[in-house]
């Protein structure tokens, strides 16, 4: 929760980067904070992926997440290609 009470998720994305064909770079990038009024695992996947969806993002080249509450988000994500 913010100073002005608002509850709000910090999404950062980790992945792979490989410029020009070099050798491939880690990255991780903020994408920014979202606000929150359900912090139910299964809302917080929603907006997880909604927010992905908005960044044009392949959800079917992701191969994992880590979240700060444990695995509860993670379990709550719904992949074609990724079904823990």
């Amino acid at each position: 929760m913010d100073v002005s009470g608002t509850e709000q998720l910090s999404l950062c994305i980790r992945y792979v980067d490989i410029p020009d064909l070099q050798a491939p770079v880690l990255r991780e990038d903020f994408v920014g904070f979202i606000p929150i009024n359900d912090q139910s695992s299964e809302n917080l996947a929603n907006v997880i992926l909604q927010r992905c969806d908005e960044l044009n993002l392949d959800m079917t080249k992701c191969v994992g997440c880590k979240d700060t509450m444990g695995q509860q988000i993670c379990r709550s994500f719904k992949w074609s290609s990724n079904k823990n």
